[in-house]
């Protein structure tokens, strides 16, 4: 992420981002029941990916010259499932984030 400071402490964010999600069940329960319905019988784990490109937007704050706060927004770029249903099904999160932080 580039930032850059619009005025003293205060800041603009902008750039792409991976991210990773370490539990989908939630997700690939709901691909498996869709499957069901339309037939379909695919590993859920060779068609849904752990990993994504997203692309984020953000503002910042810094309270002293060690802490500061944030919030983000992220969009994904890329679908995370690829399985037998591609055209019509996109796993694509979205993500706001807001945090306060302490620099070493």
């Amino acid at each position: 992420m580039a930032k850059y400071y619009v005025v003293d402490k205060l800041n603009i964010q902008a750039g792409p981002q991976l991210t990773f999600s370490s539990n989908l069940n939630e997700i690939k329960q709901s691909i498996r029941d869709i499957e069901g319905v339309v037939g379909s019988d695919s590993n859920i784990g060779d068609v849904l990916r752990t990993t994504g490109v997203d692309l984020g937007f953000g503002v910042g704050y810094d309270i002293t010259d060690r802490f500061f706060a944030q919030a983000r927004y992220a969009f994904e770029l890329t679908n995370r499932y690829d399985g037998p249903l591609n055209s019509v099904l996109e796993i694509k999160p979205q993500t706001l984030m807001v945090g306060i932080g302490f620099t070493f």
